[in-house]
């Protein structure tokens, strides 16, 4: 059977296919039916669902949102509901506020009436009070208004009875004063007639050292050695002690000055005589020299060979003198080092003993340390050189101190050999030994006179009548005033001693003509000498050739070591001169004299040391405060033994009377024994502390018990009671502090004075005191002031006037300009500063230089008005003809400082004299350039007003238009171009103000510019135009 294949449409028929079969024709055909009837259906169920689907979500849709509305009506219902309620609730709060706020508005309108009510009660009774009170308040008033007034009357007639009864004692001091100096002078005259006919008959032999020829036997020596010797050998100390005297042969052969221990003693040739004191013979000590001198280095704790504390230059001196000694028949010496065990015992009892030696032998010479003029150490007496950061100053003031004094010194010599050249005799004999001196290169230390061993030998020599002439030749005496001279920066208590040897001319002529003005010199910085110094110095050597031969005070160098004398020194302050109390070994030297021969002490005891000192208070009839003075003497080695001595509680009486300015109780305390000197908490003395409070009677009583009227206060600055008292017009007291010797011039932290301090108080009667007892009118704080200074500086216009015109400042040589004044600053600068017219009146009256210059600036005292604003000081210097154009360091004129700073007034004063308005300074600005660039505009409208060129240029050509817009002064510039300055100048760099103006981004400054005129496009030097130099994009459109 043929296969059958249909052909799809569209297809060609293919190849015939074999035909299927029927049944399974039908049966494909109804499957195929059957699938599509399904599908069919399917896909109607599937269109049915579908529908029923959006039916039942459109249902649902419906039926949620019917439920939200209704759910949305409910809750619209509900809180409609709920505001109706709020609302309610609401209306009734606010009705209960409403009736709260009502109820607390009559709370309180009735508190607040209540509270009137109780207000005007109160007032009521608070005014009935108060004028009562005022009533009592006037009337207490009027009662201590009247005391008050009572008081200050009789203060014042106290005060005016005070200074009568100090005028009239002055008067009489003075004319006391005046005829003792006359007398003094008429005195003075006929012995200096009498010495220079000696003098005028010397020969060179009769300038060098004389030496006693006559020796004396123990009963012929003075009291006290005689009391010595029996004390001594009473003691048992002398029989058995050792005596060692050197021979004068041995010595001279010596290389250097053996010590004890090296001394031959036991050969066949020894070299001293040792013997027991009591067998040296009147005929021995006839034959023996004594040697009083100056150690030139300390002893070495441990022998060492060929050591010795006697320099070359001094055992050279030595060796000459043992050859001077010998030609006179001499044949021993006696040396401590020598003679006087060193290490092989303790040496204080021999040392004690040696007093008697000094007494005893027939003559006594000087051997002092000798330093070279130039400052440098060696040639003996070597002196402790400042080292490290704190010694530098000290050691550069030296320094200067010695180069003015050998300048002075030179010239001193050439003063002398000009007065011998006119006949001069005692220049004659003076100008060729400073000669020697200073061509020798050395001089005689100034310290032997001040050592305490040396005070207790020259006491042996007491009632010998003994000259300096007799211990040590001229020369050696003359170079220890150079040494004072070459020293004269130095502490001058070395030099003290020296002074009143001179007698009162040569005393004012060393320490006020020449030692005073030299240490002010150099501390000044000063290059030459004092003006005068090299005549008064000539003077004082002239002196001292007299002092040499005929010394006018003979005591001085030997002193008897009697008991009024030790008590004399007890009770004075400055025995300290000596070093007697520093350190405590030093007491040993007076308490051989006044306990040395009592039993053994230990020397180095605390307890021996308070015994001895309680053994010298007893020999001079001396009490607790004579021991308490020597304890306090002894600086910080006292400080145990103040609390040996007992006694505090007068000390607290004293300090709590003298705190309560209590005469009567001071009076008590110290006649109980209180120490005068005791401080209190504030390291105060009672006299310092009744000084301050002006207690007079309670300064008397305390300078009667021997207070020390030098005292100052701890942490006080250095200041002294005569400072406190000068400081606070307490006459009295100054004039007792003074009687009771209080230095005039004690220097205070800063150099001030107490003539400083009175006058900057303005207490002429302090100051009157003071000068009357040689204060120097004239002297300089560390910082240059003068007491005229501060006066001024205090601006008390009595005392200018006072110093400027009082007999006392007058005779003293107030000085109305110091030109080195406090740093630089004259009287007048300060007072034109300040603007004390009257004073600047006062001064420039009384011839002050009004051309003054400061050091440094240069500014005069019209510049320095000008610069400070000063328009009334500057018409008085321009009235008393100060130069108007003086220029300061800058170059700057009065003129332009005042335009500079904008003080129209002073610049006013200035054009009005005439000044220049185109003087050139600094750069050659005018006073208009410098008005300009410091944006002083009404001063440049003065000095246009006044025809000061508008357009003067500087050296760098910039006007005063350029200046302010290099500024920024818009002001400035205004006023110059209103008055036609001109705007396009350029400098030398081709800058307008317009180019500075756009450098500096001054945008209102170039809008000003550029609404004057001034061109946007001009070119500088180097083509380029105000916008290129300009940084801002707005100042770059402006400039556009």
């Amino acid at each position: 059977m043929k296969e059958v294949r249909a052909s799809a449409p569209g297809t060609a028929p293919g190849p015939a296919a074999p035909a299927p079969d029927a049944a399974a024709q039908a049966a494909a055909a109804a499957a195929a039916k059957a699938e599509e009837e399904r599908k069919q259906k399917q896909a109607e169920e599937e269109a049915a669902a579908k529908k029923k689907a959006e039916e039942d979500a459109k249902a649902a849709k419906k039926k949620a949102e019917e439920e939200a509305a209704a759910a949305a009506a409910k809750k619209a219902e509900e809180d409609a509901e709920a505001a109706k309620r709020h609302e309610a609730e609401a209306a009734a709060a606010e009705q209960r506020k409403k009736e709260e706020e009502e109820a607390a508005e009559r709370n309180r309108a009735e508190a607040a009436a209540a509270a009137e009510e109780a207000r005007i009660a109160a007032e009521r009774k608070k005014a009935e009070e108060d004028a009562y009170a005022a009533e009592l308040n006037r009337q207490r008033g009027e009662e201590e208004a009247r005391k008050q007034a009572e008081e200050e009357a009789a203060a014042a007639e106290l005060r005016r009875q005070e200074e009568e009864a100090a005028e009239k004692r002055r008067v009489a001091e003075a004319a006391a004063a005046a005829e003792r100096k006359r007398l003094a002078a008429e005195a003075a005259a006929k012995k200096r007639v009498e010495d220079e006919a000696v003098e005028k008959a010397w020969k060179a032999e009769d300038q060098d050292i004389r030496l006693v020829r006559e020796a004396r036997p123990l009963d012929a020596l003075a009291p006290a050695v005689r009391e010595a010797h029996t004390g001594l050998l009473a003691a048992g100390k002398l029989a058995a002690a050792p005596l060692r005297l050197l021979k004068l042969e041995a010595v001279m052969n010596w290389p250097y000055l053996k010590v004890y221990e090296e001394v031959d003693g036991d050969s066949d040739y020894p070299e001293c005589l040792d013997l027991p004191y009591t067998k040296a013979s009147c005929e021995v000590w006839g034959r023996t020299l004594a040697v009083s001198w100056r150690w030139s280095a300390a002893r070495p704790s441990e022998q060492q060979t060929a050591f010795s504390p006697m320099a070359p230059p001094q055992f050279a001196e030595l060796l000459a003198l043992l050859g001077k000694a010998k030609s006179q028949g001499m044949e021993f010496v006696w040396i401590d080092w020598s003679c006087v065990p060193q290490y092989d015992n303790a040496t204080i009892n021999e040392v004690l003993r040696s007093k008697l030696y000094f007494a005893r032998a027939k003559a006594m010479v000087a051997i002092p340390t000798f330093t070279p003029i130039d400052g440098t150490t060696g040639g003996g007496g070597a002196r402790g050189s400042a080292s490290g950061a704190a010694g530098a100053p000290a050691a550069a003031a030296a320094a200067a101190a010695g180069s003015l004094a050998r300048e002075l010194l030179s010239s001193a010599k050439a003063v002398l050999a000009g007065r011998a050249a006119r006949g001069s005799v005692r220049g004659g004999i003076a100008a060729p030994a400073l000669g020697a001196i200073l061509g020798g290169g050395r001089v005689a230390g100034r310290g032997w006179l001040g050592r305490v061993w040396t005070l207790a030998e020259r006491m042996a020599r007491a009632g010998r009548g003994e000259q300096l002439a007799n211990w040590m030749s001229l020369e050696t005496w003359l170079g220890m005033l150079v040494d004072a001279v070459l020293h004269a920066t130095e502490d001058r208590a070395a030099s003290a001693l020296y002074r009143p040897l001179l007698g009162e001319a040569g005393c004012e002529a060393l320490s006020g003509g020449v030692l005073e003005p030299l240490a002010a010199a150099v501390k000044g910085g000063a290059s030459r000498p004092p003006s005068g110094a090299e005549e008064r110095l000539a003077d004082a050597f002239e002196e001292a050739v007299s002092a040499w031969h005929s010394s006018p005070v003979p005591e001085l160098l030997t002193p008897a070591p009697s008991k009024d004398w030790l008590l004399a020194y007890l009770e004075e302050p400055a025995a300290a001169v000596h070093g007697a109390w520093s350190p405590p070994d030093r007491v040993w030297a007076l308490y051989s004299w006044f306990g040395g021969w009592k039993e053994s002490l230990d020397y180095e005891s605390e307890d021996d040391l308070m015994e001895a000192l309680q053994a010298l208070a007893a020999a001079a009839g001396g009490g607790r405060r004579h021991v308490m003075r020597m304890v306090h003497k002894l600086g910080g080695g006292g400080a145990g033994l103040a609390k040996m001595v007992g006694g505090g509680e007068h000390d607290a009486r004293l300090v709590a009377a003298a705190e309560a300015g209590l005469p009567g109780a001071v009076a008590e305390a110290l006649k109980a024994g209180a120490y005068p000197d005791v401080t209190g908490k504030d390291g105060a003395s009672p006299l310092y502390t009744c000084a301050k409070a002006g207690a007079a009677e309670a300064v008397a009583a305390l300078l009667a018990a021997g207070a020390d009227p030098n005292a100052a206060a701890a942490g006080g600055g250095g200041a002294t009671a005569l400072h406190e008292a000068a400081s606070r017009g307490h006459t009295l007291v100054v004039e007792a502090l003074l009687r009771a010797g209080a230095d005039r011039e004690p220097a205070k932290q800063g150099g001030i004075t107490p003539l400083h301090a009175a006058c900057e108080k303005g207490h002429k009667a302090a100051a009157t005191a003071l000068l009357a007892a040689g204060a120097n009118v004239n002297a300089e704080t560390e910082a240059g002031a003068t007491p005229l200074y501060a006066a001024v500086s205090g601006r008390q216009v009595d005392c200018v006037r006072w110093l400027l015109s009082s007999e006392a400042a007058l005779a003293a040589g107030v000085s109305v300009d110091r030109e080195k004044g406090a740093k630089g600053w004259t009287p007048l600068h300060l007072a034109i500063t300040q603007g004390l017219i009257d004073i600047a009146q006062l001064l420039l009256a009384g011839g002050a230089n009004k051309e003054a210059r400061m050091p440094g600036s240069h500014s005069t005292p019209l510049g320095m008005a000008a610069r400070a604003g000063q328009a009334a000081a500057a018409r008085v210097l321009l009235a008393a003809g100060a130069d108007k154009e003086a220029a300061d360091a800058d170059h700057l004129t009065p003129l332009a400082l005042a335009a500079r700073a904008g003080h129209c007034e002073v610049v006013a004063a200035l054009l009005e004299a005439g000044a220049k308005k185109e003087a050139r300074g600094k750069d050659d600005a005018t006073p208009l350039f410098l008005a300009a660039a410091g944006d002083q505009p009404a001063v440049v409208k003065q000095l246009l007003a006044a025809g000061a060129d508008k357009d003067a240029k500087n050296k760098e050509y910039r006007t005063p238009v350029w200046a302010a817009a290099s500024a920024g002064y818009g002001d400035v510039i205004a006023v110059l171009v209103e008055a036609g300055a001109d705007i396009h100048a350029c400098d030398t760099h081709g800058w307008t103000p317009l180019h500075v103006a756009a450098s500096e981004g001054r945008k209102g400054i170039a809008q000003t510019l550029i609404s004057a005129g001034a061109k946007k496009t001009a070119p500088d030097h180097e083509g380029k135009v105000p916008r290129d130099l300009a940084q801002a994009a707005d100042l770059k459109a402006l400039l556009m």
